[in-house]
């Protein structure tokens, strides 16, 4: 067993205090620089047009440890924390889940000590993610290697209408800090993620191309008429539930929406039925 190790009131001081980062731009590559440490967002680039308005995806956070890093007679990683934020008017968080620590990854037991969402612009919405574990409890050997800690749905909340350009956000890890052993930090690179939607997506929903293939043909004029008649925000006063097959992909008319699928946004569908978008 392994001895002298760092108290749990000095770790988690530590960690929280800690905030030492090498900020890299956004790349496919992520190594462990020697001795130290990476954490990165994958994909690291997602492209919302692809994926559409109102629709969900999932980003990874990951991290690797250097072989070398770490106290020298007990190398590798004993706590980790990190932030995630992102633009809470382009993407809500739909979900999350902690995938570190796992059962029988750190056996000797390990403790998450923050977890938790939060509104830093005070606007009703969460926009950060504050996440870190501790392994006081752990044998000797500290974890070095590759290894996913947590991954995020994210459900796309706007995009961009004219006279609005292309939008984008990066997915930022902040506040990051990797701990040895010894209480030490072991140097971390950061590299954020990004998230993009391009105008062009509108366009394709103004002329009726729902389903973003390129065409307007009849599983777009299905897609828009089974929503028909639904709304953004249920009568009570009726016995039905109105919302039920509301999307708002298919609210797009007047332009920009008015809270109700009818005639006017299946007619823009079928004024375009037949053509290539």
């Amino acid at each position: 067993m392994c001895t002298e190790k760092l108290s749990p009131i000095c770790l988690v001081v530590f960690l929280l205090s800690s905030t030492v980062m090498l900020v890299a731009p956004i790349s496919a590559g992520k190594p462990a620089p020697y001795g130290g440490g990476a954490i990165w967002v994958e994909p690291d680039y997602v492209n919302g047009e692809k994926i559409g308005l109102g629709l969900t995806f999932v980003v990874q956070v990951w991290i690797n440890i250097s072989e070398t890093a770490g106290y020298p007679e007990h190398l590798g990683l004993y706590g980790f924390a990190y932030w995630l934020g992102w633009n809470d008017t382009l993407l809500e968080l739909e979900s999350r889940a902690n995938v570190c620590p796992s059962d029988g990854f750190w056996e000797e037991g390990s403790e998450v000590f923050q977890d938790i969402l939060e509104d830093t612009d005070a606007n009703g919405k969460n926009d950060t993610h504050k996440y870190a574990v501790t392994a006081l409890g752990m044998e000797c050997t500290g974890f070095v290697g590759y290894m996913m800690v947590a991954n995020y749905t994210f459900r796309i909340m706007y995009e961009p209408v004219p006279p609005e350009t292309d939008m984008s956000c990066e997915l930022v890890l902040s506040e990051v800090s990797f701990v040895d052993f010894n209480g030490g930090s072991i140097s971390p690179i950061s590299v954020h993620g990004g998230f993009y939607i391009f105008l062009s997506l509108w366009y394709h929903r103004w002329f009726g191309d729902f389903d973003l293939d390129g065409d307007v043909d009849i599983f777009d004029i299905r897609k828009v008429a089974k929503a028909y008649g639904s709304v953004a925000v249920d009568d009570p006063e009726t016995p039905w539930d109105e919302t039920q097959y509301w999307d708002p992909v298919f609210d797009v008319a007047p332009e920009g929406g008015d809270g109700k699928i009818d005639i006017f946004d299946l007619r823009r569908a079928a004024r375009h039925y037949g053509e290539h978008v």
